[in-house]
């Protein structure tokens, strides 16, 4: 896409959670200058009954959506979660107050799965890439 525009593309909004791994379109955005931006963030609440996540959050007195958002804003991955209720935005912005190590951090991406993608009904012919 960035080759076809004469604008600098700042954003790319994609599905980005722990079952999906993007590494190759993370390291394109680095190389372009510009963001990703994470739609379905909390796998649609499937992380919520993960136990690695759970085990992870339990460490740091967090949630599991915590953990996700957190994991996400240390890869540089701009993270709008949706949500309904003002105590859900509230605990969504609480994530500056801890961070994950390396091995945390790892053991979220070692989740990545390759029937992880929540978003096929977008188009389910599309041959998406899986790293």
């Amino acid at each position: 896409a960035q080759s076809l525009s004469n604008a600098r593309l700042v954003t790319n909004q994609v599905e980005y959670h722990p079952y999906l791994s993007l590494r190759s379109l993370l390291a394109t955005a680095k190389e372009l200058g510009s963001s990703i931006t994470a739609w379905s963030p909390l796998a649609q609440g499937q992380i919520a009954d993960d136990a690695t996540l759970n085990e992870i959050a339990n460490a740091h007195g967090k949630t599991p959506g915590q953990v996700t958002l957190r994991w996400l804003i240390q890869q540089d991955v701009i993270a709008i979660p949706r949500t309904t209720k003002e105590t859900r935005a509230r605990e969504n912005f609480d994530i500056f107050d801890f961070e994950l190590s390396s091995e945390e951090m790892q053991r979220i991406h070692a989740l990545a799965r390759p029937d992880g993608r929540l978003g096929d009904w977008l188009d389910k012919d599309f041959n998406w890439d899986q790293d």
